[in-house]
């Protein structure tokens, strides 16, 4: 607000300027207005406490005072213009702004979210790989032992003078 008071002194002299100083005062501080939608990124208590201190002197100031080179008609719809349609837009963009603003930062956080689970799952998932890898061995290792104690009977018993059927049903143990 402070802001938009001192950058509006310059309207002290609107009363004696040029149409021209008139229009050039007018475009400068209807840009700072403008681009004040970004700045504030559409906060709209900050847009208007910025804006309406610029907007609102302005419209009045074009309203009650007459141009060399135009009506007081012409000077009272300029003002209303001003004040009503080109307010209107401008705060139509900060509401804009500012909700492409909140939902930006709204899907910021939810990625920010979603990639701290998708980090915690892909801990918990290299640590059930590593558990599964162990557990996997451990069975292997548990599965050898007696395969290979009966390997070793069986070919002991393999050297053994055994009959015929014996010896083949050696053989298919083997």
């Amino acid at each position: 607000a402070l802001c938009g008071s001192v950058q509006t002194l310059c309207l002290v002299s609107f009363p004696s300027a040029t149409d021209t100083a008139r229009v050039l005062f007018t475009l400068i501080l209807l840009g700072l207005a403008t681009g004040a939608v970004s700045n504030s990124a559409g906060h709209f208590k900050t847009y208007l406490a910025y804006s309406l201190p610029l907007i609102v002197p302005l419209s009045l100031l074009w309203m009650v005072c007459s141009g060399q080179n135009y009506s007081a008609t012409t000077g009272l719809a300029v003002g209303a213009l001003i004040l009503v349609c080109i307010t209107a837009i401008l705060v139509g963009y900060a509401r804009t702004a500012w909700r492409l603003f909140d939902e930006s930062c709204r899907i910021r956080f939810r990625e920010s979210d979603l990639n701290a689970r998708l980090v915690k799952a892909l801990g918990e998932a290299e640590v059930a790989n590593r558990a599964k890898t162990r557990f996997l061995a451990a069975a292997s290792h548990d599965l050898r032992q007696p395969l290979h104690a009966i390997s070793l009977i069986s070919a002991a018993l393999g050297l053994r003078p055994l009959d015929a059927e014996s010896k083949e049903i050696v053989t298919l143990l083997n």
